[in-house]
């Protein structure tokens, strides 16, 4: 059985948990900011308002906090907005993770300035 860390509550990174609960691994999910995902994953039924499902009971949320980062997790998966990779960039970069991370996210970011346009893996490998 995998270990697995979801950092983001939201669609995607809640989606994501569904097939990796049915594929038996163990899946913890955390959200580091939004309050509404908050409230959605810590409640008993984990009702998710944006996907408009229920999630796994199986699934279990833990408050966001370094300390949860410094657990043995097998994989990290993030699968936060583009805000959120700023954060959670200089979150691991302190900790120095050697945990396999998988980026679950859309978009990309064009930086005027070298006119060039960036994935979040490579925004986030920058960072960490």
């Amino acid at each position: 059985m995998t270990k697995i860390l979801i950092i983001g509550g939201g669609a995607m990174g809640s989606a994501f948990s569904i097939p990796c609960l049915e594929n038996k691994n163990k899946v913890t999910i955390t959200e580091p900011y939004s309050k509404v995902f908050k409230k959605n994953l810590s409640s008993k039924n984990k009702f998710h308002s944006a996907l408009k499902i229920k999630l796994s009971k199986k699934l279990r949320y833990k408050k966001f906090s370094q300390e949860l980062l410094l657990e043995k997790f097998d994989l990290i998966v993030i699968a936060l907005s583009l805000s959120g990779i700023d954060f959670i960039g200089k979150e691991l970069k302190n900790l120095k993770i050697k945990t396999p991370i998988l980026v679950l996210t859309k978009g990309l970011k064009y930086e005027k300035k070298i006119n060039k346009i960036f994935t979040i893996s490579e925004l986030l490998k920058k960072k960490i």
